[in-house]
């Protein structure tokens, strides 16, 4: 433990500890001038002061120079969506974040208040392995809490909020939008502090980092009892994942117009294809509509299992580990291949992703995946 030295600033006493993080409330908006009073000090040491909460100081020269801590060298991705989106999110954060070294926040903001139209979401990370915290609204750019009070207040209310808005500090973190990322060619020549808003689904956003986000996506606890006996199935078979995703797809209009569900036809192609080079197949569905599945998908193969939909996570556990998968066009189902580790897997995928067939898809999928 090393020695509490203090310095005075602003006509109080002050004690920090070399080398560990301190913190409190006072002050949070002030900037202060101060100057180190104690001996001994090295250049290059960092420290953070409880009478500066959201400052930092770094020793040099004598003296100290503060940092705003909001504009410090950090990482924060924008959650949004569905499990699978939110894992998306998090690993075009998290390769950033390893790229430069840097500290990596979730801002859950946009789940807690969707945009009118939108599908609600919950948070769902904290199922894995993840390595990141949570981002402070007092961390968000201004524009973003701007986005957050629009959604969250009305009338009187939101006018206050943007009065206080404008009255408070916010860092000066750029905001990455994923459409100006992409015509840029990725986020390489991205720096932080920034912030990424955007559903980032392609590979190419994390490829560098695919191992750490391996170990990232590995779940904090078992699966549950009835889990857990339909992965031994799994196991000791030569299973083949089969997705099908409506919910939403099928219900909501923006969903629908976006993306829509895919139809029997293409189930009937892909499982075609894999039984002629996987005679021995079984089939496992993942649904959230298991009554269609039952009625269209059994018509195809009369043995199939449809499994009964439990929590996500665990959904995806049990479709990284079939063998080979048949994935709808759907994130959830994306990461149940990407996470499968069979080097012989085969990957079945829908040709079309998004309804509009304008749009190009094609970084949606991984090397060696089979468009259907």
């Amino acid at each position: 433990m090393q020695e509490k030295r203090p310095f005075a600033a602003m006509k109080a006493t002050c004690y920090f500890q070399a080398g560990h993080a301190l913190s409190c409330r006072s002050r949070p908006q002030q900037v202060l001038d101060f100057r180190l009073c104690g001996r001994g000090f090295e250049a290059g040491e960092t420290m953070r002061m409880p009478s500066l909460c959201g400052y930092a100081g770094v020793l040099g020269g004598g003296g100290v120079e503060v940092r705003y801590a909001g504009d410090s060298n950090q990482v924060i991705v924008r959650l949004a969506g569905g499990l699978g989106n939110q894992m998306f999110q998090y690993a075009a954060g998290r390769a950033l974040s390893i790229r430069h070294s840097a500290p990596l926040k979730l801002d859950c903001s946009f789940l807690h208040f969707p945009a009118k139209g939108d599908t609600v979401r919950i948070y769902g990370l904290d199922r894995f392995n993840i390595q990141a915290g949570m981002a402070s609204e007092q961390e968000l750019p201004a524009m973003v809490v701007q986005t957050i009070n629009r959604r969250r207040y009305r009338g009187i209310r939101r006018m206050c909020a943007s009065i206080r808005l404008l009255c408070s500090r916010h860092p000066r973190s750029a905001v990455i939008e994923e459409c100006a990322a992409r015509s840029a060619g990725g986020l390489e020549a991205v720096r932080p502090p920034c912030y990424l808003a955007g559903y980032w689904q392609s590979e190419r956003f994390f490829s560098g980092s695919a191992g750490v986000i391996l170990k990232d996506f590995i779940l904090r606890s078992p699966l549950s009892s009835t889990h857990a006996a339909m992965a031994r199935r799994i196991d000791g078979s030569m299973s083949v994942s089969v997705h099908v995703r409506r919910g939403d797809y099928v219900e909501n209009p923006a969903a629908k117009a976006a993306l829509g569900a895919l139809d029997v036809g293409y189930y009937a192609k892909a499982i075609a294809l894999v039984k002629s080079r996987v005679p021995a197949a079984e089939f496992f569905v993942f649904s959230d509509d298991t009554a269609w599945a039952e009625e269209n998908i059994r018509r195809i193969v009369p043995s199939v299992t449809v499994v009964q939909s439990g929590a996500a996570h665990e959904d995806l556990a049990l479709m990284t580990m079939c063998k080979h998968a048949i994935i709808a066009n759907s994130s959830l189902s994306w990461w149940g291949a990407w996470l499968n580790r069979n080097p012989d897997k085969i990957v079945c995928a829908p040709a079309r992703w998004f309804a509009d067939e304008s749009k190009n898809s094609d970084d949606r999928y991984a090397q060696g995946w089979l468009r259907i």
